[in-house]
């Protein structure tokens, strides 16, 4: 019985050492996260959200891009939100990044109309 205790005791602190040893992967949005951009494009479309929205734009040269916009993430980056409808064009500034469909998304800090 006492030789059991100690395997049981022996085992739990080889488990503890490896789990802690083991790296884990980091999730690929993650690692598809971009520095800051810059973009300026055409709103085509707007969905409301609860602190905000997310308006679809594109550029001139025809790439689309989601932006969100909101109230949150304005003031932790001391921006001014404001809404802003479909057909308007505007330049927003934010963290870009791409889904594993490859499209493309701005969580914005600062928003130029």
């Amino acid at each position: 019985m006492k030789n059991l205790k100690y395997i049981l005791c022996a085992s739990l602190l080889l488990f503890i050492c490896y789990s802690c040893s083991t790296t884990k992967k980091t999730s690929d949005a993650v690692d598809s996260k971009d520095s800051i951009q810059t973009v300026t494009g055409r709103i085509t479309n707007i969905e409301n959200g609860k602190d905000g929205y997310m308006a679809t734009l594109v550029t001139s040269e025809g790439k689309t891009y989601i932006a969100t916009i909101s109230i949150v993430n304005m003031q932790k980056f001391n921006g001014t939100f404001k809404r802003h409808e479909v057909g308007e064009t505007i330049t927003v500034v934010g963290e870009g990044f791409q889904n594993d469909a490859k499209e493309n998304y701005i969580l914005v800090h600062q928003l130029n109309p």
